[in-house]
């Protein structure tokens, strides 16, 4: 699995952004425009990152003063096993040294998902932020994910999920326990293998 994996990484064929727009309600009341093909704005106009550009800047990118600049996301009728990924995740934080509210935050409260950073908890299935992201659903369900998308107003979501409910858990871990390892790309595949994380790099 993980040759297999790493093959898909290099060929880009897993977790790729293929441009284009979506939003995330057909009345457009809660819009999330991803514009990746627009070529119209000037160098001079490029938006300065607010948020994480590579994984490797986590958590550092969502720090504003030592306190966590973002919101954890989970799916109003999400599993037990994700509100505790997102404990996992947060206890993470603060283990790093951030100041981190007691919050977390449901996939219907966010009106406007590029107006701050987010940590989007959850299979696709049961967030529907994490539906409105990822263009890649076809993951093995014992394969994790995180994956970084930068927005135009320079803030960026994380998506945390995987191929299961289980799946999704490896990688809030790793966002705890391998917070030093993680990589220089926009996404990472995430496999517990002999009880050890094995994180295998991609970039959309």
């Amino acid at each position: 699995m993980r040759t297999e994996l790493a093959v898909l990484a290099a060929l880009g064929l897993l977790g790729c952004q293929q441009g284009g727009s979506f939003t995330l309600d057909d009345d457009d009341t809660s819009p999330l425009d991803w514009n990746s093909d627009d070529d119209s704005a000037d160098d001079d106009d490029t938006v300065e990152p607010l948020g994480c550009t590579v994984l490797s800047q986590y958590p550092n990118c969502f720090a504003t003063d030592g306190t966590f600049n973002g919101q954890i996301v989970v799916g109003y009728s999400s599993p037990a096993q994700d509100i505790l990924s997102a404990t996992d995740i947060k206890q993470g934080l603060h283990e790093y040294g951030l100041s981190v509210d007691n919050l977390m935050y449901y996939d219907g409260e966010i009106e406007d998902p590029a107006a701050q950073n987010l940590i989007v908890v959850g299979h696709f299935e049961n967030n529907t932020l994490t539906d409105a992201l990822i263009t890649d659903r076809d993951i093995p369900g014992t394969i994790g994910r995180l994956e970084l998308y930068l927005h135009p107003t320079g803030y960026s979501s994380l998506v945390v999920d995987g191929g299961s409910d289980e799946a999704t858990g490896y990688g809030a871990e790793a966002l705890r326990f391998n917070i030093n390892e993680l990589p220089g790309t926009t996404g990472t595949f995430v496999e517990m293998v002999d009880g050890e994380i094995v994180l295998t790099p991609y970039s959309r």
